[in-house]
């Protein structure tokens, strides 16, 4: 939970190279699907980012 937490505030302040890392990262699936969560949980990203981030979304 703790890095799914800090990788939504990482997308706040860097939305290019968080989402890079989401794009190519080894971290197990529970973790991404979270951290994406999180970023669309939050009041500081727009309505249009929620959307496009999405679709990292892992099964």
């Amino acid at each position: 939970m703790a890095k799914a937490w800090l990788l939504s505030i990482c997308y706040v302040k860097f939305k290019n190279e968080t989402y890079k890392f989401l794009e190519k990262t080894k971290l197990d699936d529970w973790t991404v699907n979270k951290s994406i969560q999180k970023i669309r949980e939050s009041l500081r990203v727009t309505k249009e980012e929620k959307e496009k981030i999405l679709v990292l979304k892992r099964k």
